[in-house]
C-alpha cells in the first residue's frame, strides 16, 4: 500500500524533530548555561558586607499549592508577578540573588525568559541561567532550571552536573543540577556562589549531591557560599542522614535559617511548616542579619541574609 501525501509529510515532521531533539540532548553541556549583560546602570561598591537572597520562584505561577504550571494566570499577569518578585528582592537590599524553578523558555509560561524580567526589575545588570530540564523540539520549548542575578560582575560561570535520580530521565531530558559562578566584588576580591536546586524525591540522591559538594569544597580557594532550595531538613539522627544535616555538620560552613522556628520555615507559603531554603557561607563570614521575605509569589517563601566578608 503507497503511503499518502499526508503521511509522508508527518514522517518527515518526526524525524526532523527527533533529530533536532537528539541533537540538542547530545549538546546539552555546552547549552546548558548562558549568561547575559543587561544595559542596567546600578553602580555598587564592596564595603565587606553581602547581601544575598535565595527564591524558589515556582514558575512564576503563585503562592497556591501543586498549582499547575500553566496556571496563575495569562502572560502579562504572569510578567507583573515576575516583576513583583524583581521589586521585593531589590528593595529588601539583596545584591546577588539564586532563583530556582525558572522558566528560561517553557510554553505554559509563554516563553519568557522569567530570570532576564526579574533582573530588569530589580535592578540586575548581570544574569547566569543554568538549565535542569532541557527539551527543546522545532514546535515548543521546556527550559527550566537556576538563575544566579548580580550587582557585581559575574566573571565566569561552571556548570556542575550533580548524580542524577534515574541516568535514563538525565539522558533524555535533564536533571537537577547546578553552577558555580566566580563574582567579582573588586580588584582584590572574588566570590564563587553555588546555586543549586536538589532533587525532591529521594533524600539518597541528595546526599550524593552534598557529597560532590563536600569534594568541590575542599579544593577551593575562594570563599564560597551556597543557595537554593535543598528540598532537605535537618536530621539528628545517625540513621537517616540528609543532605542539608551533612553540609550543616562538615564544619566548612554557617547556615540560615539557623534555628526551626514558625519565623524560618519556608514551605508552603500557605501555613508553612518546612524549611527547604537555606544560604551556607564559610565559617570566617559572620551573619549581620537574616530573614524571611513573607511574599504571596511563589509556593516558597525567600530568605535573605546580610553577611559581613573580612
Amino acid at each position: 500500500m503507497k503511503m499518502s501525501w499526508f503521511a509522508y509529510l508527518l514522517l518527515i515532521i518526526v524525524i526532523i524533530t527527533l533529530i533536532d531533539y537528539s541533537y540538542r540532548r547530545i549538546m546539552a553541556d555546552r547549552y546548558a548555561i548562558a549568561t547575559q549583560y543587561l544595559d542596567i546602570n546600578y553602580p555598587i561598591q564592596f564595603n565587606h558586607t553581602l547581601k544575598l537572597a535565595t527564591y524558589n520562584i515556582a514558575h512564576g505561577r503563585g503562592y497556591k499549592l501543586h498549582q499547575r504550571n500553566w496556571k496563575g494566570g495569562d502572560k502579562q499577569q504572569k510578567i507583573q508577578r515576575l516583576q513583583s518578585i524583581g521589586k521585593l528582592l531589590s528593595q529588601q537590599g539583596a545584591d546577588i540573588v539564586v532563583l530556582n524553578e525558572v522558566d528560561i523558555s517553557a510554553f505554559w509560561s509563554h516563553h519568557i525568559n522569567q530570570a532576564e524580567v526579574i533582573a530588569k526589575a530589580g535592578g540586575y545588570p548581570y544574569v547566569a541561567t543554568q538549565k535542569d530540564l532541557d527539551i527543546v523540539t522545532p514546535f515548543a520549548k521546556l527550559q527550566i532550571g537556576n538563575a544566579i542575578l548580580s550587582r557585581y560582575p559575574i566573571e565566569s560561570v561552571q556548570l556542575k552536573r550533580f548524580p542524577p535520580h534515574s541516568y535514563t530521565e538525565a539522558l533524555l531530558a535533564g536533571n537537577h543540577d547546578s553552577m558555580i559562578a566566580t563574582l567579582r566584588l573588586n580588584q582584590q576580591k572574588k566570590l564563587k556562589l553555588w546555586a543549586i536546586h536538589l532533587e525532591y524525591r529521594e533524600e539518597k540522591t541528595r546526599l550524593n549531591a552534598a557529597e560532590l559538594i563536600l569534594q568541590e569544597q575542599k579544593t577551593s580557594k575562594e570563599d564560597m557560599i551556597i543557595a537554593g532550595d535543598f528540598n532537605s531538613q535537618p536530621n539528628e539522627s545517625t540513621q537517616h542522614k540528609t543532605a542539608i544535616s551533612e553540609l550543616m555538620h562538615s564544619g566548612y560552613y554557617k547556615y540560615f535559617p539557623k534555628n526551626k522556628s514558625q519565623e524560618t520555615l519556608t514551605f508552603p507559603t500557605e501555613y508553612p511548616h518546612e524549611t527547604l531554603d537555606w544560604i551556607l557561607f564559610p565559617k570566617h563570614m559572620r551573619l549581620i542579619q537574616g530573614k524571611i521575605l513573607s511574599a504571596r509569589y511563589s509556593d516558597h517563601l525567600s530568605v535573605f541574609v546580610a553577611l559581613h566578608s573580612p
